[in-house]
């Protein structure tokens, strides 16, 4: 299949796991992320995962380009039609005053430009990645959708039990749904369990 990805009947999953619903701060030594601009690091992926990247799309099919990552956020996809990556994630943040302003997560053979240097810090465990992403899910944060977004992507039942503790929070509606939506993307076994008992009501 080319093109984007159809997930059927997922978002009828996620309204009807909305219906039946009725700031931390944690540090990571590792990614003492300090200095204003880009910086980037790889952690490991959930499995199965389609490359994320940027495409051009045409009738033909996608074609990989170069993403720029000062022209927003989150400024990815995903296609069928390009090779699966080797079970790794690229998470890039650009700090502005000491706090993130930017955040994407893509293949890390995806090829990027930035106004400025990237600095790479290399290869990190997924659970210092998500400790560094996870105090920006707050509701004065301009970037916690794509901190959902980005640690969906991980590896583990880290990244699941932070998008439970969301759906199970006090949460505002926004932040729980999206929380339901990147579950469901991720394509886990948990992730599935868990959205048949909220459906289920138990």
């Amino acid at each position: 299949m080319s093109g984007p990805i159809r997930v059927r009947g997922l978002g009828v999953i996620v309204l009807m796991v909305i219906a039946c619903l009725g700031n931390e701060t944690i540090a990571s030594s590792v990614l003492d992320i300090t200095e204003d601009g880009w910086h980037t690091w790889r952690a490991p992926a959930i499995e199965n995962s389609q490359t994320l990247c940027c495409f051009s799309w045409t009738g033909s099919g996608a074609r990989q380009r170069i993403c720029d990552l000062d022209s927003g956020h989150g400024n990815y996809s995903s296609s069928s039609s390009i090779a699966r990556y080797s079970g790794e994630i690229q998470v890039y943040v650009f700090i502005e005053a000491g706090q993130a302003s930017k955040i994407s997560v893509l293949s890390p053979q995806c090829e990027v430009v930035a106004s400025t240097e990237i600095s790479d810090l290399g290869s990190v465990s997924v659970d210092d990645s998500i400790d560094w992403l996870r105090p920006y899910i707050n509701a004065k944060s301009d970037v916690a959708s794509d901190a959902l977004a980005a640690i969906s992507r991980h590896s583990g039942n880290y990244a699941f039990q932070v998008l439970t503790e969301v759906v199970e929070s006090n949460a505002n509606y926004d932040f729980r749904e999206e929380a339901i939506f990147w579950m469901v993307m991720s394509e886990t076994e948990n992730a599935f369990a868990y959205i048949d008992r909220l459906i289920m009501g138990e």
